[in-house]
């Protein structure tokens, strides 16, 4: 996760937990985008178990409980599209609570959006808006989300632009102008419970394609 991550004053073990938090959550995401399912489970399984919480305020309980229900969900789901809902919720269970801490952790955009100028560079600007879209969830950071929607405005890619692959090019154009699609949808929701739904409906768009046209 590339967005600049500015804890609240904390013990030395909360903060730890914390980030033990954010590094996990973090994992999820880059595994999801992949399509990878089996490769969010096991940092799933470990927000889940949130060992170590003992030591946190008993005003987080009801946050905590949420959290570690919604990262089982991910680690049990039987499908992306399971998976990818369950994991925007734990993303906006993290912002609840961190909205609910005075003087809590923020995140700070700190670099700007990879031009737009080749098929590469392309799919890199579409991670980075998604990594704001997630740290604005967690944050809960306004400015993070907003950047990052942004960063999706751009004309979508079209099947002449990209290198042979597995899918058929009519399917290529399809998922790409879905994306967009979602990202404008995005735009419209005005608070943070819409703006969960909206996320995982952009995560998995993302997956969807990644699914078809594999990583290498």
């Amino acid at each position: 996760m590339a967005a600049a991550l500015v804890a609240a004053c904390a013990t030395a073990s909360t903060e730890d937990h914390m980030f033990e938090h954010f590094e996990r959550a973090g994992e999820i995401q880059s595994a999801l985008i992949r399509g990878d399912l089996e490769g969010a489970r096991p940092a799933a399984r470990r927000l889940a178990e949130d060992e170590g919480a003992e030591g946190l305020p008993s005003w987080s309980e009801p946050y905590r409980a949420t959290f570690s229900e919604e990262a089982g969900t991910v680690a049990a789901a039987e499908s992306l599209d399971d998976a990818v809902a369950g994991a925007a919720r734990l993303y906006r269970s993290c912002g609840a609570c961190h909205q609910a801490v005075p003087g809590g952790p923020r995140f700070t955009v700190g670099d700007e959006a990879p031009p737009d100028v080749d098929p590469v560079a392309h799919m890199g600007r579409h991670l980075w808006a998604v990594d704001r879209m997630w740290a604005g969830l967690v944050g809960p950071s306004e400015e993070s989300w907003a950047r990052g929607l942004a960063a999706l405005q751009d004309d979508p890619l079209k099947a002449e632009d990209l290198p042979g692959g597995t899918a058929r090019e009519e399917d290529v154009e399809e998922m790409a102008e879905l994306l967009h699609r979602e990202a404008y949808r995005a735009t419209q929701a005005s608070n943070w419970n819409d703006r969960t739904e909206a996320y995982g409906r952009i995560l998995a768009s993302c997956a969807g394609c990644h699914v078809e046209r594999p990583f290498n």
